[in-house]
């Protein structure tokens, strides 16, 4: 069984009121499944199934007792394929799903293994939410941990800036929690450190009040990109807090809510979404000037959850996805070139790129106020390639690096770690930054022996 003793499994399914699941067992293909296709082909030697804080910590001693390999999973969509392992022992809080909200408090507990969606419908009951990302089927935890960026990102920050206090299972099997007055320390590093420093079993943030959404979409042909991205550049970071924007290219999928007509063509796209109902959300919208002349041009308002479910449809799991992230301070003519020259030398029908202007509330926190590396950043670009196709693999990561590469004299600090995937040994202490060498330190002091270092791993010192 993947060199784990059957005997000390034997003596952890005393102590573990969840599931343990082998090779073979009813269940386990089921529970080994990630978002990313790219590493479907992992076959755990032992997956432990938490129920509870304490199956976690009942897991985290076995691992340690044994010596193996661990992986941690929560919502398994991971586009580094860090939420599984072969042979190795994948502790899976995926079944962890109790959530509570104080809406008086404007207050929501949740465990790891509750997915954005989740979250959502439960805040939303009482007209509240707090920010996550832009896809319902994510999990709040990896999302958290390494930072969150959606739809309320310039309006209230980052969901690490939103996380008030967490229940952290450490690498020694304690159970401690982080918050700005009780291992203040932690909860620094929990603020964008990823899961370097243990698991997190309970995550508390802070609510706010939303409204419906008033959408804005349109899409041209792509000679009109390089005209979307410079008013983006001129225009976007200074938008109202309540706009979101997204620039870049994209194929439009065969679904209703396009016109047939448009079905599978490659476009440039300018997508907006006003955080109000449709009373100032057009006026609000034209304070970013668009082209004339677009393909389709719609708008609408939603209710906000349903916008948080927009991209659900065009993100399924099961596909081949590599990623890349990175910040931009400023964006230039130069740097518009290479992205417009770029986009569009893609070769499958379900890659986008895009640029989102950032700032608003991410930039009113310090630097070194929390372990998240960008908040002077002005833009992100977001490289999604996307296939599937596994012969396909090679050429496919070979056009993400190269294009990729092409754009790095334009990078500022900082990186969104949620959306790359590592490649060198320096990438992860390039996207720290000025925060790096406090990591290093907090990794000694809660992980010395980088127990949990299946994730963008911060190495420790000696």
């Amino acid at each position: 069984m993947g060199g784990i003793d059957d005997t000390a499994v034997e003596k952890l399914a005393t102590e573990f009121a969840g599931e343990l699941l082998r090779q073979g067992d009813a269940g386990y293909d089921e529970a080994r499944e990630v978002y990313n296709a790219m590493f479907s082909d992992r076959w755990p030697a032992l997956i432990a199934r938490c129920r509870s804080t304490a199956d976690v910590v009942a897991a985290v001693k076995f691992g340690r007792s044994t010596g193996v390999e661990v992986a941690v999973r929560a919502g398994g969509h991971s586009i580094a394929g860090f939420s599984t392992i072969d042979d190795g022992l994948l502790i899976d809080l995926s079944p962890m799903k109790h959530i509570d909200v104080d809406a008086d408090g404007r207050i929501a507990r949740a465990q790891p293994g509750v997915l954005l969606g989740e979250l959502d419908a439960e805040t939303l009951r009482h007209g509240l939410a707090t920010p996550l990302g832009f896809v319902s089927v994510t999990g709040i935890a990896g999302l958290t941990l390494n930072g969150g960026i959606g739809f309320l990102t310039r309006k209230h920050g980052l969901s690490c800036d939103n996380l008030l206090a967490a229940e952290v299972v450490l690498a020694d099997g304690s159970v401690v929690t982080a918050s700005d007055d009780e291992n203040a320390d932690l909860m620094w590093g929990l603020r964008g450190g990823g899961g370097n420093f243990g698991i997190v079993t309970r995550f508390e943030y802070r609510l706010h009040e939303v409204s419906d959404v008033y959408i804005r979409m349109s899409f041209y042909e792509p000679a009109a990109l390089r005209d979307i991205l410079r008013v983006l550049a001129t225009d976007g970071p200074g938008l109202s807090e309540d706009v979101v924007a997204y620039a870049g290219s994209m194929t439009i999928p065969e679904i209703d809510m396009f016109p047939p007509e448009v079905h599978g063509k490659t476009v440039a796209m300018l997508l907006m979404a006003y955080l109000g109902g449709e009373e100032g959300g057009p006026e609000a919208l034209a304070a970013l000037p668009t082209p004339p002349s677009p393909l389709v041009d719609m708008a609408m308002p939603m209710p906000f959850q349903m916008a948080q479910t927009m991209q659900d449809e065009d993100l399924p799991s099961g596909r081949r996805n590599y990623w890349k992230s990175a910040n931009f301070t400023e964006l230039t003519d130069e740097a518009i070139d290479v992205i417009a020259d770029g986009a569009f030398t893609a070769t499958s029908p379900h890659t986008t790129v895009g640029i989102m202007p950032l700032g608003g509330a991410v930039s009113r926190v310090g630097e070194t106020d929390t372990a998240y590396c960008g908040r002077g950043a002005r833009f992100n670009l977001m490289l999604d390639n996307i296939w599937e196709d596994p012969a396909e693999d090679a050429a496919q990561i070979a056009w993400s690096r190269a294009f990729f590469d092409a754009l790095t004299p334009f990078f500022s600090e900082g990186a969104y770690l949620n959306f790359t995937v590592e490649e060198d040994a320096g990438a992860v202490a390039r996207a720290y930054g000025p925060n790096y060498s406090r990591l290093v330190d907090l990794k000694n002091t809660y992980d010395p022996s980088n127990f949990f270092r299946r994730n963008q791993n911060i190495t420790p010192a000696g």
